[in-house]
């Protein structure tokens, strides 16, 4: 019975949280996050003949990653074609174009000119989990 009080309070407290970010977004006093679409091509520095996770500096690109935390949407590599410069994609959260741009700008891949990246706004009205 305790378990369960505690489940509602739990369950209470988030509607709640989500109640009032809905209001402040809806009261313009929080700016609902933009999606963004980072698309990673081949760049300068790439060696070729090597895989992507064999590349210098990738291993700094993917910590990069993992240190959006919930503001990363998805990430991963595509499927290699030869003829295909693009390698990867980000799909990622922040409130402005600047503040995505300085976060890809930040990118030891992107610095390095292992991989150049795209940045896009992409006006996402739904994502449907598929997992």
């Amino acid at each position: 019975m305790k378990i369960r009080i505690k489940f509602l309070l739990l369950v209470l407290a988030c509607l709640t949280a989500l109640w009032a970010i809905n209001m402040a977004i809806g009261q313009g006093q929080m700016q609902r996050p933009m999606v963004f679409a980072v698309i990673y091509d081949r760049g300068p520095a790439w060696v070729e003949g090597k895989p992507i996770l064999e590349q210098p500096t990738i291993p700094g690109h993917i910590q990069h990653h993992r240190n959006l935390g919930e503001k990363r949407i998805a990430a991963a590599p595509f499927t290699p074609l030869p003829e295909d410069m693009s390698v990867g994609m980000v799909v990622l959260l922040a409130h402005s174009q600047e503040q995505a741009q300085a976060w890809v700008d930040n990118d030891p891949a992107v610095k390095s000119k292992v991989m150049t990246a795209r940045l896009r706004r992409w006006h996402l009205e739904s994502l449907k989990g598929c997992f």
